[in-house]
């Protein structure tokens, strides 16, 4: 068996201004530095820690481990791109407003649909191509306890993927939030003939079996 311990980043300018991030590469804010000091966790014995390739990603694991005094030089960290923000095309950098202004008929779509088609974004069923490989490449790994910094893009698409929910889904229509800093744990379980997934999500559990 696998855990896996998500977290999102800290917060950013673009999340500060709700501005469309995704694969943008924008630092952490001051209040996103700060952010840091909101997560708890139960104990620091992870075997590898990854990140994605955008430097809110990053910034936030390796301020996790300074909160931590866990070394850095002698700690294994990887990059993985599988965990990377969803790409929001010609989304990206412009507020809700900027986009209804701009992109009148393709906002009107996307307000109804969170897995809108347009120009360069990324659609949520290739997001959980990449949840799936990620997840193949962990369990064939030897680590058991693993730490991921990711991105919100990210963790709603695990979660449709764990509760088969409509790929459409707004986040505002969903039970659960992932706001910065969150703390997300998957446990992967792998049995004879299927792979059980867990997603815990603020105390509530969400369960998927995969059979081979």
């Amino acid at each position: 068996s696998v855990n896996i311990t998500f977290i999102r980043h800290g917060t950013t300018k673009f999340n500060e201004e709700d501005r469309v991030q995704g694969s943008s590469d924008i630092q952490l804010s001051q209040k996103g530095i700060d952010d840091i000091n909101t997560v708890n966790l139960e104990n620091m014995n992870y075997d590898i820690y990854i990140h994605s390739p955008l430097s809110r990603s990053k910034d936030t694991l390796l301020g996790i481990l300074n909160k931590y005094d866990i070394n850095i030089q002698q700690s294994k960290i990887k990059e993985d791109i599988l965990i990377t923000e969803r790409k929001y095309g010609i989304f990206e950098g412009l507020t809700k407003k900027e986009i209804k202004e701009k992109y009148s008929d393709l906002y009107n779509e996307w307000i109804v649909n969170e897995n809108l088609i347009a120009t360069g974004i990324e659609s949520i069923e290739h997001v959980i191509d990449r949840i799936k490989l990620f997840i193949s490449k962990i369990i064939s790994y030897d680590h058991k306890n693993i730490l991921v910094v990711t991105h919100s893009g990210f963790l709603y698409a695990l979660y449709k993927y764990i509760n088969d929910k409509p790929l459409n889904l707004k986040p505002n229509e969903m039970e659960i939030k992932f706001p910065n800093c969150c703390i997300v744990d998957l446990y992967i379980k792998i049995l004879f003939k299927n792979m059980e997934l867990i997603l815990t999500v603020d105390g509530q559990e969400f369960k998927k079996i995969i059979y081979f």
